[in-house]
């Protein structure tokens, strides 16, 4: 099986040829840029956010950062206690990628709810690399499905 490293350097790996191929059939820098950090947030963004012990990307990311990293961990709990580990919600191809976007975007809809002001609607200039983004993100999550699928638990493939 393999391990959140595998799968760490897999997303970077990818995050040069996903930028270059958006460069390539769109002509901008900034949304190439954009797919090749939203395969590199796959690091973070892992669909192994629904295990309920650290990944090893959280275990990276609370050593690196000084423990800070510990918010990011306690902000996924709920996610891994509501997702089984490698469910189609939380391992599937673009079904996993949308639920973890939609699970982080309950926190801006309860600062909303309370009070909060989001910034004006300028923000919808930057919708195409967003998007490029969120791709990159869906080409990390098929790989880390794919790495998943081929080399996965042995005795499920022996049943």
């Amino acid at each position: 099986m393999p391990s959140g490293r595998v799968h760490a350097k897999c997303s970077a790996v990818l995050a040069i040829p996903a930028c270059f191929m958006t460069l390539g059939a769109t002509g901008s820098w900034i949304s190439g840029l954009a797919c090749g950090l939203g395969c590199l947030s796959g690091i973070a963004l892992t669909p192994d956010l629904d295990q309920e012990g650290l990944s090893n990307s959280e275990y990276w990311l609370i050593k690196w950062t000084m423990g800070l990293g510990f918010l990011w961990t306690m902000l996924w709990y709920p996610y891994a206690r509501l997702c089984k580990h490698r469910s189609l919600l939380s391992h599937f191809p673009v079904l996993s990628t949308a639920g973890r976007l939609l699970y982080l975007a309950i926190f801006p809809a309860v600062a909303i709810a309370f009070g909060w002001t989001p910034p004006s609607p300028d923000w919808l200039v930057y919708q195409s690399p967003a998007l490029w983004a969120i791709g990159g993100l869906v080409v990390s999550d098929v790989a880390h499905w794919a790495l998943d699928t081929r080399f996965g638990d042995s005795s499920r493939r022996r049943r």
